[in-house]
């Protein structure tokens, strides 16, 4: 798969997805989700992958430690969730879902699963992140059972 054809199955996804618009920008693409959501899509034709970036927030201030935590235990779980990994942007500071999504075989079908899974989880993180913890070690509580949820990215 080459980049015209990565565009090609990018502009029949994103309707998918009710994407908002699919623009072509430097290094490769941005999906608007809505008004605070997008994904940013990079083309590696070395490796024959494409990279899916979405911010979920900011640093934590509040119960950083438990978040962290909690970030850093997912990254973990790779081979359950198929392989989304958490980062921090070491220019503005934002907390960043990560996946590297393989071309071999990919299909229009089966890429607006992934896309709308990655969605999905990029929504949870929000909610974990945004969350307060109702006690020192309420936040692993509250969250468990949203982590587990976040297992369902390959299509």
């Amino acid at each position: 798969m080459n980049e015209a054809d990565v565009a090609s199955l990018l502009t029949q996804v994103a309707p998918l997805l009710d994407a908002w618009a699919l623009d072509e920008v430097e290094g490769g693409w941005h999906l608007s989700i809505d008004e605070k959501s997008g994904i940013d899509i990079e083309f590696d034709p070395v490796v024959r992958r494409l990279v899916l970036t979405s911010e979920i927030g900011e640093l934590p201030g509040a119960d950083r430690l438990g978040k962290l935590e909690i970030l850093l235990a997912y990254n973990a779980l790779w081979a359950c969730h198929g392989g989304v990994r958490t980062a921090l942007d070491a220019v503005d500071r934002r907390l960043l879902l990560l996946l590297d999504l393989s071309l071999h075989d990919l299909d229009v079908p089966s890429a607006s699963r992934v896309f709308a899974s990655f969605k999905h989880v990029t929504e949870q993180w929000r909610r974990i992140l945004e969350a307060p913890s109702t006690s020192a070690g309420g936040l692993a509580e509250e969250s468990a059972a949203i982590l587990h949820s976040l297992n369902i990215i390959r299509g």
